[in-house]
């Protein structure tokens, strides 16, 4: 490997920044951007996670503003005939909604000196899968912020949101989840003028669909059991999208991030360079996330890997969402 790209060994990092015993690094020893650490936390997203799918990642050079919500002005019928003496009509897209302050996050890893040594002489550089290990908790924060701003009930229209209760959620013989869709969609429609182009699942919704005899009858193909696909085609939407991810609290009890819930929206699947109409955005600082350069720490004698990611997710546009809660028992 070439002298340029090589990382350096736990003891070198040691050597160049030592402390004096019982001296904690300063913040301007430690904040040092390592940009091949960075490169990995910027290009790596936990498989599980579908978060960005529906607040895609918008970059913003400030840590505060306005956000930029959305109205119905491509929408509204104008009269755009002009004379030579009139003034010509003007609109104006998007406008200021609330403030928004970017979030903070940071973690740090912490891998033992001499077991980092250990694995750079056998070949192997833990470095990297130490960010990406702190990454997968920084992103399964990001997860669960995202899910319980789009599952709650109070930011969403009324007429825009549905508690399925008895015969009519998912898990029973009698219900109808296609229909419920469909008058998802056309609500949506009626308020946007699009059709919503994403459908997020639980995962124990999810399992009772893909036996519900209802929607196999519609599939109308032999089979056992439905996946992803034949839902987008069934439904006629772009993307279904299931929420695996789970997060464990502190009493250590288990939890689904996506809980019970089944979201129609529009959104702006990928990462768009601007915001445009879309049900909501991951506001992220430039530049973020970063991994700072890793320090050597002598009161625990070990690597210390920083890890810094700054965003906030907001609802810009609450009519382009539908949310059933309570799909299944």
């Amino acid at each position: 490997m070439s002298r340029l790209v090589r990382r350096a060994t736990a003891r070198e990092v040691i050597e160049l920044n030592e402390v004096a015993p019982g001296q904690q690094m300063t913040p301007a020893q430690a904040r040092v951007v390592d940009p091949v650490l960075t490169s990995a936390a910027r290009g790596y997203q936990p498989p599980m996670f579908i978060g960005q799918m529906v607040a895609p990642r918008v970059e913003t050079p400030v840590r505060g503003g306005r956000l930029i919500e959305f109205n119905l002005t491509s929408w509204r019928k104008l009269d755009t005939q002009s004379s030579d003496t009139a003034r010509v009509r003007r609109v104006r897209f998007g406008y200021e909604g609330k403030p928004f302050q970017l979030n903070d996050h940071d973690l740090e890893g912490q891998v033992s000196a001499r077991t980092e040594d250990e694995a750079q002489a056998i070949g192997l550089d833990l470095s990297i899968n130490t960010v990406m290990g702190v990454q997968d908790i920084l992103e399964l924060e990001r997860e669960i912020e995202i899910a319980e701003l789009v599952t709650k009930t109070a930011n969403f229209k009324a007429t825009l949101t549905t508690a399925l209760a008895g015969n009519s959620r998912w898990d029973t013989a009698t219900a109808t989840p296609t229909a419920n869709v469909m008058t998802a969609v056309e609500a949506v429609r009626a308020e946007i003028g699009r059709r919503p182009n994403l459908v997020v699942l639980g995962p124990k919704v999810f399992r009772a669909v893909r036996t519900h005899a209802g929607l196999l009858t519609q599939v109308r193909e032999r089979k056992d059991s439905i996946g992803v696909e034949d839902l987008q085609s069934l439904w006629d939407v772009e993307r279904v999208v299931v929420g695996d991810a789970i997060y464990v609290d502190a009493d250590e009890t288990k939890h689904d991030v996506w809980g019970k819930n089944a979201l129609i929206c529009y959104t702006r699947i990928g990462r768009p360079a601007r915001p445009l109409p879309s049900f909501a955005y991951c506001y992220q600082l430039r530049g973020a996330p970063v991994a700072m350069s890793p320090y050597y720490e002598p009161q625990t004698r070990s690597m210390i890997y920083p890890v810094s990611d700054v965003y906030a997710t907001n609802i810009v546009g609450k009519d382009a969402g539908y949310l059933y809660t309570t799909v299944v028992a």
